[in-house]
This record gives C-alpha cells, structure tokens and sequence, in this order.
C-alpha cells in the first residue's frame, strides 16, 4: 500500500513539474535560454571596466573583441536594430542560423558560439522562444 501511494505521489509531482514547465509563455523560455543556458549576453553585450559589468540598457548590442589562436571574433548585436543587429532578419533565418550556425549571407559564425552546442535549446521551440525574445526585446545601437 505505501508503494502504491509513492508511486501515485510521484506521478503527480511529475506531472505538476511537466504542467509547469510547459505553462511559461515562449517570452519567458525564450529569456531562460538567452540568459541562463546559451549566456549571450557575457559576450554580445558591452561592459564597464573594471568591474566588466554589462551596460544597462544596451544588452545584447555587441562585445568586445576576442582573439584567440583559433579565431578573432567580435560579437555582433543581436538586438532588432536594424542598421548595426538582426532586424532585417526573418524568423526563418534567425532560426536557421541558430541551427546551423551561418548567417543569411552564408557566412558562418565563430566555432565558441553556444547555440552550435546542444544545451537543450537546438530544439524546434526553443528556437522559436530565442527568436520572440529578441522580437519583444527592441533594438539597440551598437555600442
């Protein structure tokens, strides 16, 4: 009887954890994986020194250069804007781009980008929650 009463116990604390999963709107998943999974913003957002805090305000505009042995990148903006950012990209070719890891012009990107990795966000929808974050976010100058 105790065995069948875990059991039940964990079959429904189970499925409040799926349902509250699956209730975040993509706005919030889409914050999730651009913050805490995929990090974009320690590289595609300017910082202060010393303290290398990031700019309020000018998230996701553009870092600083990084040069490695493998590679010199400088992480682009990745707002709305459509001058200095992504803006005139389409849905279908920022979510391409996550997939694949080349621009619309068939450049690719930098080999240390985290969404070339498999962190739980390389998937159909949360693709999709990337690409209305950075919808809902505006656009930003490059710093």
């Amino acid at each position: 009887m105790i065995r069948m009463i875990r059991a039940t116990a964990s079959m429904v604390l189970i499925i409040l954890m799926a349902t509250a999963a699956a209730a975040e709107t993509p706005v919030e998943r889409g914050r999730y994986l651009v913050e805490a999974v995929l990090a974009c913003g320690n590289c595609h957002s300017p910082r202060t020194p010393p303290e290398m805090t990031i700019i309020p305000g000018k998230e996701l505009s553009g870092g600083r250069s990084v040069d490695t042995p493998a590679f010199k990148v400088t992480p682009g903006n990745i707002t709305q804007d459509k001058k200095t950012g992504i803006g005139d990209w389409t849905a279908d070719e920022l979510k391409a781009f996550l997939r694949l890891g080349v621009r619309p012009n068939g450049v690719p990107i930098a080999p240390a980008i985290a969404c070339q990795s498999d962190q739980g966000a390389n998937t159909l929808r949360s693709r999709r929650c990337c690409c209305v974050l950075v919808d809902s976010a505006g656009d930003r100058k490059r710093s």
